[in-house]
């Protein structure tokens, strides 16, 4: 995968995930996406 697409993708997921802990608990909820990679060759 293109990692400027997936930069992309992760960010909309990440500004998604804030504005629902907003919705959920407040304006002033604080939430945070954290992601674990890792590489394989084949």
């Amino acid at each position: 995968m293109d990692v400027r697409a997936l930069a992309l993708a992760l960010q909309a997921y990440g500004d998604l995930c804030e504005e629902t802990g907003k919705v959920l608990f407040g304006k002033d909820a604080k939430t945070r996406v954290e992601v674990k990679g890792g590489f394989k060759t084949v």
